[in-house]
C-alpha cells in the first residue's frame, strides 16, 4: 500500500469572517496525481497554501509524509508553482538562468550557492520547455507565456517527490501546454512523483490526472475519475452532461 504523502484532516480556513474552507479532509497517497477543480472562490488555492503553511488554519491538521506540517523540514522534496509570482514584476534583477537555477537552492546547505557542476542540471531544465535561447535574458523582459515556462522549469528542476501547481497552464500556448502535461505524466508514472494540480479546466484534467478533487469550500467529490463518472450523487449534483464532460471517460460520445 503506498505511503501517505499528504493528509488533510478537518481543515477550516477563514479570511476574516468569510469561510473559505469548511472541514476539508483529503488523503493523498504517494504517487497520486490529483486534479483540483471547482468554481471561482471555492478554496482551491487556499487549500494548497494551507498544505504549504502559507495560510493559517482555524481548525484541523495537515501532515506531510507522516509528519505534522510544522515538523516537516524536507521542503527540497516539494516543488511549488504559485498562481501569481513576485518574479513577474517588471525589473526583477535576475536572468532566466538564475531563476531556474534558484530552484536548486532549497537542497543546498549554507552558504547556498550554485556550483559549476550544476550547470548541466540547469541546462537540462531549460531544454525541458525550450527556453535555452532565453537563458541570459532578464526575467522582467519576458512575455507571460515565456515567464510561465521559466517558472515551470524552476519548479521541476529538483524532480521533487511532491509537486504542487496552481493554474500552471495559464498563458501557455497549446503546444507548450501539451508538452507540459506530458512532462508531468512522465514524472508521475516513471518517477512516482505525487502531483497536486489546481486548474479551472475541469474538462481537460481528466485526460491526465488519476484522481479528482472537486472543491466548493467543502469536498464535493474526491476519488478516481471512473468513480466520479459512475456516481449517481454526482449526476444529481452536476447533471449527466456536465458530469461526463468532467470525468473524461466518454471520448467520442455525445456526453463528453
Amino acid at each position: 500500500m503506498p505511503a501517505m504523502m499528504v493528509d488533510v484532516r478537518g481543515v477550516t480556513v477563514k479570511y476574516g469572517k468569510t469561510l473559505v474552507l469548511d472541514n476539508v479532509s483529503v488523503k493523498v497517497s504517494a504517487g497520486d496525481y490529483v486534479g483540483i477543480v471547482g468554481p471561482n472562490g471555492s478554496g482551491k488555492t487556499t487549500l494548497i497554501k494551507a498544505i504549504l503553511g502559507l495560510v493559517s488554519c482555524q481548525q484541523g491538521a495537515i501532515h506531510i509524509q507522516g509528519k505534522s506540517r510544522k515538523a516537516f523540514h524536507a521542503w527540497q522534496q516539494v516543488g511549488y508553482l504559485p498562481q501569481r509570482h513576485y518574479m513577474a514584476r517588471q525589473g526583477f534583477p535576475a536572468t532566466v538562468r538564475e531563476i531556474v537555477a534558484s530552484g536548486l537552492l532549497s537542497g543546498k546547505r549554507f552558504p547556498r550557492r550554485i556550483p559549476r557542476s550544476d550547470r548541466e542540471t540547469v541546462d537540462r531544465a531549460l531544454r525541458l520547455f525550450q527556453i535555452e535561447d532565453l537563458a541570459e535574458d532578464m526575467i522582467g523582459q519576458l512575455s507571460g507565456g515565456q515567464l510561465q515556462r521559466v517558472l515551470l522549469s524552476r519548479a521541476l528542476i529538483n524532480e521533487p517527490d511532491l509537486l504542487i501547481l496552481d493554474e500552471p497552464t495559464v498563458a501557455l500556448d497549446p503546444a507548450t501546454r501539451e508538452q507540459f502535461y506530458r512532462v508531468l505524466q512522465k514524472m508521475n508514472q516513471e518517477k512516482g512523483a505525487t502531483l497536486l494540480l489546481v486548474t479551472h479546466d475541469s474538462h481537460t484534467i481528466g485526460e491526465y490526472a488519476s484522481r479528482l478533487l472537486y472543491l466548493d469550500r467543502k469536498v464535493v467529490f474526491y476519488g478516481l475519475f471512473q468513480d466520479f463518472c459512475r456516481s449517481r450523487e454526482m449526476t444529481r449534483y452536476f447533471g449527466e452532461f456536465a458530469q461526463h464532460q468532467i470525468c473524461h471517460q466518454h471520448h467520442g460520445r455525445s456526453g463528453g
